[in-house]
């Protein structure tokens, strides 16, 4: 069920019926550290325990990189509480407001392939 819901959603995301196999199907959503569908302080909470405290690492890479550097760093949680709390720039696509299950046509080493 969920590979099919995650077709008919990339396919609405996309306008078109997508013709691919499933591994091409990666789920974006920058900003979202911990994955649970949400943007807020606990992303930041998360990206710092990972970087400084030895907590879990983020279970999207690409989530994580808040900032769309290529790299997962101090500049994320501070991106992001920038943009939280001060009025600055959004995560770069796809971030908060159009996260969706797309197909990404150059996925990065830290795209992720799981959940909706």
């Amino acid at each position: 069920m969920l590979k099919v819901t995650v077709l008919v959603l990339a396919a609405m995301a996309t306008g078109t019926l997508f013709a691919g196999g499933f591994d091409d199907i990666y789920i974006l959503g920058r900003g979202d550290a911990n994955n649970n569908h949400q943007v807020n302080i606990t992303d930041v909470v998360y990206l710092n325990s990972y970087l400084y405290s030895g907590g879990p690492a983020p279970p999207c890479m690409n989530n994580a990189d808040t900032n769309g550097d290529g790299r997962v760093d101090i500049s994320d949680p501070v991106f992001l509480l920038n943009y939280l709390f001060n009025g600055g720039s959004p995560p770069p696509y796809p971030g908060p407001g159009n996260q969706s299950c797309v197909v990404n046509p150059t996925p990065s080493p830290n795209s992720c392939q799981s959940g909706c």
